[in-house]
């Protein structure tokens, strides 16, 4: 055999046992090389989830109540869990709402936040607590043929011309508080609510109430014998907040509204 031949056959041998001795180790290696940046990013995640919740609550959008967190917790032993929890440490709740999972926490401060967040469950979910506003009352150039409500007869919208229509129904009203008036004071009205909210009596509430079940030779209502409730949840100024909505809606549905 030549000699050329005999080297490239021992070359060929050597890189077998080569492959053959350190190729599984080498494998094995990389791979466990690969496996520890992940076992030791979970505390780094851990730490960015709060951060990045941290941020949420800071950098609130500009018509959102600044100050105010909603904390949705779906599962109700969860929310119990929750609600006990933030009351030992000192969050300063408003309002839960156990039917609809969720509670108004008031963490104006870092410190505030901190503490509310060291209470929620792993399986939860902040939002913003958003403004609302009743709409204005535009300028209206009214045409003379234009009749006004009173004079509007009730079949043109499916109402009967009856005073007793509505009796035995009860209705929520959700708006301004319902203030004094000669055209409800033979309605039949029960106020409810409306703690926290600016004092006084909104034109809006009144309105609605008396297009309701206004009772009065120059306006009758659509529903002239309903019981309103009134839930309060707009300010006299027409300002409020979606929590404060969805928390009278249920409300009003635990006191019986139609």
């Amino acid at each position: 055999m030549r000699p050329r031949t005999l080297v490239l056959a021992g070359m060929l041998v050597l890189a077998a046992i080569c492959a053959i001795l350190f190729w599984p180790s080498g494998r094995e290696e990389r791979r466990a090389i690969e496996a520890r940046p992940r076992d030791g990013a979970r505390p780094d995640n851990a730490e960015k989830i709060r951060l990045s919740l941290l941020s949420f609550m800071e950098h609130s959008p500009r018509d959102a109540v600044a100050g105010s967190i909603i904390v949705i917790v779906p599962d109700p032993s969860d929310f119990e869990a929750f609600l006990d929890s933030a009351s030992r440490a000192g969050v300063d709740l408003r309002r839960p709402v156990p039917e609809l999972g969720i509670a108004l926490v008031q963490a104006p401060q870092k410190a505030d936040r901190e503490r509310l967040l060291d209470c929620m469950p792993a399986r939860s979910l902040l939002d913003y607590d958003f403004s609302t506003f009743c709409p204005d009352l535009a300028e209206l150039s009214l045409p003379g043929d234009l009749v006004s409500w009173g004079e509007i007869p009730g079949s043109a919208i499916g109402v009967p011309d009856d005073v007793n229509w509505g009796k035995g129904v009860r209705l929520a009203l959700l708006d301004t508080r319902v203030g004094p008036h000669y055209v409800l004071a033979a309605s039949s009205i029960v106020q409810y609510g409306g703690a926290g909210l600016s004092a006084g009596a909104g034109w809006h509430g009144t309105a609605m109430a008396s297009v309701i079940c206004g009772r009065d030779a120059s306006v009758t209502g659509v529903s002239p014998s309903v019981q309103l409730m009134a839930f309060p949840v707009l300010g006299a100024d027409g300002s409020g907040d979606v929590y404060s909505l969805a928390a009278n809606i249920v409300d009003a549905i635990n006191a019986g509204a139609a």
